[in-house]
């Protein structure tokens, strides 16, 4: 069974990704914060399968392990023997700050801990063949809180919906 360790699985394309891998049959290791039970990741992803109008069958859950990596500092979460077994690493978790003030954090979390996040898989993971790294951060620019709230309105028409095989569809 292939496995991949992953950061931001609460996120829409973590979670979109988590779902389609366990349903493949992977072993899906999430590293998340502040969910001590998992039951926010695996909230995320339920999401992302009826997103997809797929149902997972009980047995792929047993496939999802969560380390909550806010109970201990996230250098040992990375050094988890779970995680050392990793095939594939998937680093989606990004400090969303945009305030000016707050950029200095931001940098050091998406952009400094990436790189050290990425030393570590390398050296305690050997087998790790991949080392991805997608951000959604700052796409819509240092505004982007104001394009959030933008679509707290009636989805216009002219949006993407889903289509009845899961793919996006415009109307």
């Amino acid at each position: 069974m292939k496995t991949i360790s992953m950061t931001g699985v609460t996120g829409f394309l973590g979670a979109s990704l988590a779902a389609r891998l366990l349903c493949a049959g992977w072993r899906v290791i999430a590293l998340s914060r502040r969910d001590p039970d998992g039951a926010r990741t695996r909230g995320a992803i339920e999401e992302a399968l009826n997103g997809f109008d797929i149902m997972l069958p009980d047995s792929h859950w047993a496939h999802l392990v969560v380390i909550d990596a806010a109970q201990r500092p996230l250098h040992t979460c990375l050094e988890d023997p779970l995680v050392a077994e990793s095939d594939v690493f998937w680093h989606g978790a990004a400090e969303m700050a945009f305030l000016n003030s707050n950029l200095p954090i931001a940098f050091r979390s998406n952009v400094c801990f990436t790189s050290e996040m990425y030393q570590t898989i390398r050296r305690v993971a050997p087998n790790c063949q991949r080392f991805y790294y997608v951000s959604t951060a700052y796409t819509c620019g240092m505004g982007g809180a104001l394009f959030w709230r933008s679509f707290t309105q009636p989805i216009p028409a002219s949006m993407p919906t889903r289509h009845p095989n899961g793919v996006l569809n415009m109307l």
